[in-house]
């Protein structure tokens, strides 16, 4: 989707900065993910929905048809965007979802879209502990306790929660960076970052640098 507003971006003849201005954003947050290549946050698509009217939504989200409407055309697809955005708790089960659905989930604490929704599963277990969703590691560099492949089970960290300092924690930043660490409170505004790998070391983070945390409560080990 990222590639399509940049498209659009490019075709209305508006700077980046100014587009990031429209919808309210923080300078930078559109063009790291158009230089990245990397997916916003529902939010941000909801944003540029009620800004720029004259987008053709059906090919925001498709790819099909054109770019913008001609004047006597209106979005008829708008319903049908809404209706994608969901909270998983509607549904059965806990929701494995995508690395791009991350960044909406833990910073939103519920809102998901269903491009971000691989699959469901009900596991008693996980239930009972209230995890909130499902995240497979796809790392290529193993590292200890997950290898490549493993199902982690994560619970969103709210403001009142405790962190766990001897579990590992999937540590959002600001930059959209996913760490696999334990993390501890260094300070008031600081957060102390363990590695789980020896060879790595131990960083510190300011609390502004980070978009969310959520406890990694288990994981189901898969065998190839």
């Amino acid at each position: 989707m990222i590639e399509r507003i940049g498209k659009y971006i490019k075709t209305e003849g508006i700077s980046v900065n100014s587009f990031e201005k429209t919808i309210g954003a923080s300078p930078g947050v559109i063009r790291k993910a158009l230089k990245n290549n990397t997916n916003i946050q529902s939010k941000w698509i909801e944003k540029i929905i009620d800004s720029y009217p004259n987008l053709n939504y059906y090919w925001l989200l498709t790819g099909k048809g054109s770019i913008v409407l001609d004047k006597n055309e209106s979005n008829i697809h708008l319903n049908k965007f809404k209706e994608k955005e969901i909270n998983y708790e509607r549904k059965t089960g806990i929701p494995l979802i995508n690395q791009e659905g991350i960044y909406s989930f833990i910073e939103n604490k519920s809102s998901l879209m269903t491009e971000h929704i691989i699959s469901y599963f009900d596991i008693p277990v996980f239930k009972k502990i209230n995890v909130d969703f499902l995240i497979q590691n796809d790392s290529n560099v193993k590292i200890p306790k997950y290898n490549k492949g493993d199902i982690l089970a994560c619970k969103i960290l709210r403001e009142n929660d405790s962190l766990n300092n001897n579990k590992p924690h999937l540590i959002l930043t600001k930059e959209q960076k996913i760490l696999f660490n334990k993390v501890q409170k260094n300070s008031e505004d600081t957060y102390l970052i363990v590695s789980q790998n020896p060879l790595s070391p131990s960083f510190k983070i300011h609390k502004s640098q980070i978009g969310g945390i959520a406890l990694i409560s288990g994981f189901i080990h898969l065998e190839f």
